[in-house]
């Protein structure tokens, strides 16, 4: 058997159609590919600026991989407290009835957390299988130049593709406008209590953290608002007026 180095990893290799098929064989592995990436959850963009935040490096990976944007029965949840606990809740809501797909962040022990497939993280050989059909494919196209956050989102789309779960829920990792995940389409939009968090990204005020999060809020699409401080409820109430969008 051949083997190449694959950034710092070593790997097992085999030709199929003249193109290299990478396997990684453990979950350590995919980590440290991961690992290998930008990382914002650990260094601000652009010297901690908005500006270094985009969506198209997504949409265009999403549309090379011909990964569906809009999701069946898909929950997304933004906010600064109860993220988390939001989607845990409803995993748990749903759990009799409805087989759900999550994806978190962060992750305590291991990147395998961040997907769930009901409430429980995916199996490591059902991970590596699928990552190792993932990223040869990501990769046919060396303009996409994904971060950490991003890819392990995009791998998200890509296993919910096998795994055909009823509901998605889904937690913003950042803000909520120029987060990863708002590229899905006709989302319900949970938005969870608002405070002061990541200032040096979304801004100074409650207005402006709010306004980012509110990025969320789709056109024609439901809105579930959590309990509010009254300048962040004024503004989220404004983004629903304007969307426009209808406030549960």
């Amino acid at each position: 058997m051949k083997f190449f180095y694959f950034g710092a990893i070593l790997v097992p290799i085999h030709f199929q159609r003249h193109f290299v098929t990478v396997r990684f064989l453990t979950l350590d592995s995919t980590e440290q590919y991961l690992h290998s990436l930008i990382n914002y959850e650990q260094t601000f963009p652009l010297g901690g600026t908005r500006s270094g935040l985009k969506l198209e490096p997504c949409l265009n990976a999403a549309e090379r991989l011909g990964l569906d944007l809009r999701l069946p029965h898909c929950v997304h949840v933004a906010g600064t407290k109860g993220k988390g606990s939001t989607v845990a809740f409803l995993e748990a809501l749903l759990a009799p009835d409805c087989r759900t797909l999550s994806f978190t962040s962060p992750h305590l022990e291991s990147v395998i957390e961040r997907i769930r497939l009901n409430g429980r993280p995916l199996d490591d050989a059902l991970w590596c299988r699928s990552f190792s059909e993932f990223v040869p494919m990501l990769e046919r196209d060396p303009a996409i130049k994904l971060t950490y956050f991003e890819t392990a989102f995009i791998f998200y789309l890509w296993a919910a593709r096998e795994l055909k779960p009823d509901v998605h829920l889904v937690e913003v990792g950042l803000g909520g406008r120029w987060d990863a995940t708002n590229i899905l389409k006709d989302t319900l939009a949970v938005i969870t209590t608002i405070d002061y968090d990541h200032t040096e990204i979304l801004g100074n005020t409650l207005t402006e953290i709010a306004a980012d999060k509110a990025g969320i809020i789709k056109p024609d699409s439901h809105v579930i608002i959590g309990r509010q401080p009254d300048e962040a409820l004024v503004t989220l109430k404004s983004a629903v007026l304007k969307a426009p969008a209808q406030a549960l």
